[in-house]
């Protein structure tokens, strides 16, 4: 098997929000109502909403986990994780504080994983 590591350069977003905008069902009747309506269309039932939906959630870019390297079968890992104190970076067993520039600069080409926290 052969793999081919692209290097796209990708917008990374430090806040990300994500809104459910799908039809859903009514848990009485089971009609299928449009993602915009509050109750059911037929029995006028609620909609119920899902706590751990993340329906109209709210995260934050936490972690950028980098892969350093001209081919995907090789090359050197790192991460960038924010903390309370500002930004570090984990490079094997050294540990040193970076900005938050330096942080998110190589992750538009480099980026392998992103850490998001919800925030809401």
């Amino acid at each position: 098997m052969t793999y081919e590591k692209r290097s796209d350069a990708v917008e990374i977003p430090e806040n990300l929000s994500l809104e459910d905008k799908n039809d859903w069902s009514c848990h009485i009747c089971t009609l299928n109502n449009p993602a915009t309506a509050e109750k059911c269309t037929v029995c006028q039932t609620p909609r119920a909403i899902d706590v751990d939906s993340p329906s109209s959630s709210s995260y934050k870019l936490n972690a950028v986990v980098l892969h350093q390297g001209s081919a995907a079968a090789a090359g050197h890992y790192v991460s960038n994780v924010k903390e309370k104190a500002g930004w570090k970076r984990y490079n094997d067993s050294r540990v040193t504080s970076i900005g938050k520039v330096e942080a998110l600069s190589k992750a538009k080409t480099q980026a392998y994983l992103l850490f998001f926290v919800r925030t809401s």
